[in-house]
């Protein structure tokens, strides 16, 4: 997609895809700016872990602790946070308004950290659910301290998610489930 929109905008760029294992995130840090690299996307699992690395945050990227969009502004790296907007823009376009609807969030990592801080800013109800119940409690702790909303939190324990959707308006899955190598497994089905 980046590749196509270079190529129809007529810039000398071109995106590419680095598989970064967990203990170089460094190293790689250290690249982009030796190479002069423009700017650059992170995903998981080093959207949490980046931000030590980095000059400047964005407003997004430090209220929620996570980046996932990088811009080296003559050496300068900034990270932003574009996940929390970009789900609740496409959440709103389909649904209308946040306020008051429950939402149900699977996942406690980086982009759900987005979702999370932006779905309350939406004025939603927002229940986390994550196999790490004391992650999800983390990220609510932050969500009250930061904008003074309560979340709710529960396990990923089948019996608690079929009592909480029952409940819910919205199911967003931030995890891992579904991606690469866990493509055909599944948090939530429909029997």
């Amino acid at each position: 997609m980046q590749n196509a929109a270079f190529r129809t905008l007529g810039l000398n760029c071109v995106y590419v895809a680095f598989s970064v294992p967990r203990g170089s995130l460094a190293d790689a840090i250290a690249g982009v700016r030796a190479l002069d690299i423009s700017g650059l996307n992170v995903t998981t699992p080093h959207k949490v872990n980046i931000v030590s690395l980095l000059d400047e945050l964005d407003e997004s990227a430090s209220l929620v602790g996570a980046v996932n969009t990088i811009k080296n502004h003559r050496g300068k790296l900034v990270g932003f946070n574009t996940d929390g907007e970009g789900c609740i823009r496409v959440l709103k376009e389909r649904m209308g308004p946040l306020r008051g609807k429950e939402v149900l969030l699977l996942g406690a990592g980086g982009a759900a950290r987005a979702i999370a801080f932006s779905a309350v800013k939406a004025g939603a109800e927002l229940t986390i659910a994550n196999r790490t119940v004391a992650r999800a409690r983390a990220l609510a702790n932050d969500i009250e301290q930061r904008l003074g909303a309560g979340v709710k939190v529960v396990s990923l324990n089948r019996a608690e998610l079929t009592k909480v959707l029952k409940k819910s308006d919205i199911l967003i899955n931030a995890t891992t489930v579904g991606m690469r190598s866990k493509a055909n497994e599944a948090l939530v089905t429909s029997s």
